[in-house]
């Protein structure tokens, strides 16, 4: 039940910061100093657009972090979808950060561990797993939702398709 609570909170702050999002952005034009206003932005549209991102937390060695819902396609998760999500990875979907340079990835009842890093400017980090022989890269940013900060996992190669991770704070 908390659980399920914990990803209905995750969401419903989703919803809160995307609603107050603008349609518009202004910037200084270069050549005269005026402001223009601008409507049409690279990846408008995308879930990602409306987040406030901030750097990898700085004490990530040592955290748990848990699923608690996303977007599919451009539309956010219900709770319906959630659980499919949650039941297709059998029942557990996590990330564990275990070392500075490495993690767990968590699904069911099995492990992939890799090798993870943050990139040069501490955005976000990179978890490298070998599949079965396959390499996997999984890209991870932090967004700040309402003062709470949640991990963002880029599925794929579209900003459409994200998965939420709230950290698991023990005790």
């Amino acid at each position: 039940m908390k659980k399920i609570l914990a990803c209905l909170l995750a969401m419903i702050m989703v919803l809160s910061l995307a609603a107050c999002g603008s349609d518009s952005d202004t910037n200084t034009d270069p050549d005269n100093g005026q402001q223009n206003e601008q409507t049409d932005k690279p990846g408008q549209g995308t879930p990602l657009e409306s987040m406030n991102f901030v750097k990898v937390p700085e004490d990530i060695v040592g955290t748990r972090w848990e699923f608690c819902g996303g977007f599919l396609n451009g539309v956010e998760m219900d709770n319906e979808q959630a659980t499919a999500t949650l039941k297709r990875y059998g029942g557990k979907f996590e990330v564990d950060f275990n070392a500075a340079d490495s993690a767990d990835f968590v699904q069911g009842g099995g492990v992939l561990s890799g090798s993870c890093g943050a990139d040069e400017n501490n955005d976000m980090i990179v978890l490298s797993v070998d599949n079965n022989g396959t390499k996997i890269d999984y890209t991870f940013l932090f967004a700040d939702l309402n003062g709470t900060t949640i991990m963002v996992m880029l599925v794929g190669d579209s900003a459409s398709n994200s998965y939420y991770f709230r950290q698991v704070i023990e005790g």
